[in-house]
């Protein structure tokens, strides 16, 4: 199915919220004693598809996602679906052989993955010629964002690891070699949980 059909472009265009209109306070999600809202939900998918758009994501992009089921997993789906792009869900248990055929064979240029899985990630890194951005779920291990540094190879723009915090709020980690890594791209502005367009 082709982003620009009307079936995707209804759900790409930010319709979540119109199809929870008079919800918002009921619980929208409930996950190892997590919850949250309607109005949470589309929030936090809203801040993750303006920061996808910020990086230059949009219809017909190829986001994988290596998580574990969580509410993050449908924050990353549901803010990937409100700028067009395609998730690509990976499977938790692939080896690196595995993982980087699925990666490339995908063409992903955004991986959002869970911390536990940056070991296996960071063996294939440098592999990746379509990969352009890493999103930790979490705690970025310091080796992960040295695996990231290295597989640069002098583009402060190929990957970076950026930590998706309860509610879509983000903190980016960013690994950029002429800044430095840690540089905040302040990426809480206003307005960023305003609907995706």
């Amino acid at each position: 199915i082709r982003s620009d059909q009307p079936a995707m472009r209804t759900c790409g265009q930010g319709q979540f919220g119109v199809h929870h209109a008079g919800l918002d306070d009921r619980e929208a999600l409930s996950f190892e004693g997590r919850h949250m809202s309607y109005a949470e939900l589309d929030i936090s998918a809203n801040r993750l598809g303006h920061y996808l758009e910020s990086i230059g994501i949009g219809a017909d992009d190829h986001v994988a996602m290596h998580m574990r089921n969580s509410l993050e997993f449908v924050e990353g789906l549901i803010g990937t679906l409100k700028v067009r792009a395609v998730p690509v869900n990976i499977n938790f248990r692939y080896t690196a052989a595995e993982l980087e055929y699925l990666y490339s064979n995908s063409d992903s240029t955004v991986l959002f993955v869970d911390p536990e899985f940056c070991p296996v990630v960071a063996e294939v890194l440098p592999t990746l010629t379509v990969m352009k951005h890493a999103v930790v779920i979490g705690e970025v291990p310091a080796e992960f964002a040295a695996a990231c540094e290295a597989a640069t190879g002098g583009n402060p723009l190929l990957l970076r690891a950026l930590v998706l915090l309860p509610l879509g709020e983000l903190d980016d980690l960013t690994v950029d070699r002429q800044a430095g890594p840690g540089v905040a791209l302040g990426l809480l502005a206003a307005g960023l949980g305003a609907p995706v367009p």
